[in-house]
């Protein structure tokens, strides 16, 4: 069984976890004061493009969730971008030059 331990707080139903202990032992040795629930397995996240899975705990549901927030573009994925841009600005260009 894994544990997931968290700190409620107060109005809100999703929040970070603290800790997590993978085995009973580990779990027995720890000296927490916040509250966990027990999964017997961390969900696979959603692979979603410009997005970074951060694990939850829904205090509610009494399960783990994803919460998607946005990362910085790679150099690789910003240079895709930029030069799709300038494509489109030169096709652009084009059209108004050789109309």
């Amino acid at each position: 069984m894994i544990y997931v331990l968290y700190t409620s707080e107060k109005d809100k139903t999703i929040v970070d976890h603290d800790r997590i202990a993978y085995s009973d032992e580990v779990f027995a040795e720890m000296a927490y004061e916040g509250t966990f629930i027990k999964v017997s397995s961390i969900p696979v996240p959603e692979s979603i493009p410009q997005k970074n899975a951060v694990l939850k705990v829904d205090t509610q549901a009494k399960k783990l969730v994803y919460e998607y927030v946005d990362r910085p573009m790679t150099q690789d994925e910003e240079m895709a971008d930029l030069k799709a841009k300038l494509k489109a600005t030169q096709d652009a260009l084009d059209a108004i030059l050789l109309a």
